[in-house]
């Protein structure tokens, strides 16, 4: 699956591990939905990120919780446009400047593995689109 199409507990599992956390997923015991959590113990376990502490499980949801990626989103500096803002495309039937029509986001703090940079989107969410760029690159010398 690429980046630009996870979506979910997959997209959440997918920043934990870029973020050095160990996610499980799991059904949610009353809707049976999957959902990420994050057991004690991990690198980065707390309220550094998951704003609570327990002796269970914590769920891990930075893509639909501020709480947990709005720090993120902050720390690693992602800039978010809004669907209004305005791009230019080069041909096809929607040629010229307009709107986006998603949610887009950049940071000059995060990478790719191939060292550019990276770029998230999503059409409803802005923390789903900010999540999918810190799934999408790698961050700077390994450190979180």
């Amino acid at each position: 699956m690429e980046f630009c199409e996870l979506e979910g507990a997959e997209l959440d599992a997918s920043v934990a591990r870029v973020l050095g956390l160990a996610p499980n997923i799991e059904r949610h015991p009353a809707t049976r939905e999957p959902i990420c959590v994050i057991y004690p113990g991990a690198p980065i376990y707390g309220p550094l990120f998951c704003g609570e502490k327990g002796h269970g499980a914590t769920r891990w949801a930075p893509s639909t919780n501020w709480a947990q990626g709005g720090p993120l989103i902050e720390r690693f500096g992602i800039h978010l446009s809004g669907p209004e803002s305005r791009v230019h495309r080069n041909g096809g039937p929607k040629a010229g400047w307009g709107e986006s029509g998603l949610w887009t986001c950049t940071s000059w703090k995060l990478r790719r593995a191939d060292g550019g940079r990276g770029l998230g989107y999503h059409k409803s969410s802005q923390l789903a689109a900010a999540m999918r760029l810190i799934a999408e690159c790698v961050l700077p010398d390994n450190k979180v």
